[in-house]
């Protein structure tokens, strides 16, 4: 007889139903020993997909979060090359490869409509994620995060990198510049206070040791989603994930995290603002005085009581006519 999910011993199913939006039997399961969560979509598609997801929140503007995401993609364990992520976007049948920094996540999604490609891409990320060689190599933090440089004795000394050549051109556009600065003077008691992209100013700050210290921390299967998609095996996969990877991992194994100085988030005044485009009421929590927030708040709040006005205004003018 065929093994079904529920017979799986490693595993201990959260909730199974049918998600009937997306003509899928959806699974929510929990690994034993990792503490991994892990979400099936499982439906007739044959366009397969996999991520593997971490709470990654910033304890500062250094990019760990992002040099991270670009380092571990430079070689592992049983993938020992240079660059992995480029061989894979030349050679396997993908539709699609990437890795994603978020402001408070880290996601590394893959698809393919190819059985044999989609295990092989899951391998690698796998591999990629959990054993990566940033251990043994500080040269890959030193090339992905940032180094001294300097070409000819005469020169002056710069520094390099690729997370920060590519902030210091994210850096250049006013418009994103502006939206940093209002979610700094927002929220400024949580992660999100924080550029987890980097701020070139702040990226050669990081330290190797403080790069290496939020991997062990951080990059554990009990602080990780794993999501499937389509049309697969549900069994031989999780099967495999438990006896490659998650299966070396205990929920214990998750040590404390070190947060930013003040990441206990103070509960504060809440108001609510009118959004002065679509005019819908957005909760908004205050917190410690700011010149500049408060500035903020009285622009969006003027904003508001300006424009329900002149809405008024115009039905009543339609209305008389």
């Amino acid at each position: 007889m065929p093994v079904k999910l529920q017979d799986l011993k490693a595993y201990e199913i959260v909730e199974d139903r049918d998600v009937k939006d997306m003509n899928s039997r959806g699974v929510l399961l929990r690994h034993k020993k990792s503490g991994a969560r892990v979400c099936l979509l499982l439906n007739d598609d044959e366009n397969k997909v996999f991520y593997i997801a971490f709470r990654t929140p910033p304890v500062n503007s250094t990019g760990l979060t992002h040099i991270l995401e670009h380092s571990v993609l430079c070689g592992s364990e049983s993938f020992p090359v240079k660059d992995p992520f480029i061989e894979l976007v030349k050679g396997s049948l993908n539709t699609f490869l990437n890795a994603i920094t978020y402001p408070d996540k880290t996601v590394y999604p893959v698809a393919s409509c190819n059985d044999k490609d989609f295990q092989n891409l899951m391998h690698v990320y796998l591999d990629a994620v959990f054993r990566p060689d940033i251990y043994k190599h500080k040269e890959i933090f030193c090339q992905e995060g940032w180094h001294y440089e300097l070409e000819n004795p005469e020169d002056d000394l710069k520094i390099n990198g690729v997370v920060y050549s590519e902030m210091k051109g994210a850096f250049s556009s006013s418009d994103d510049l502006l939206e940093r600065e209002v979610l700094n003077s927002l929220y400024p008691d949580t992660a999100y206070r924080y550029e987890s992209g980097g701020d070139p100013k702040n990226i050669p700050d990081l330290t190797y040791e403080e790069f290496l210290d939020f991997h062990s921390k951080y990059y554990h299967p009990s602080n990780a989603y794993i999501y499937l998609y389509g049309n697969m095996d549900p069994v031989q996969k999780l099967q495999w994930l438990d006896e490659t990877y998650l299966s070396g991992y205990g929920k214990d194994d998750f040590g404390n995290i070190k947060y930013a100085e003040n990441h206990k988030f103070p509960f504060g005044k809440h108001e609510t603002i009118m959004c002065p485009v679509c005019g819908k009421g957005e909760l908004l929590r205050r917190y410690s005085p700011s010149p500049k927030r408060d500035f903020i708040f009285a622009v969006m709040r003027s904003a508001s009581m300006s424009l329900p006005v002149k809405n008024i205004s115009s039905k009543k003018k339609k209305e008389n006519r």
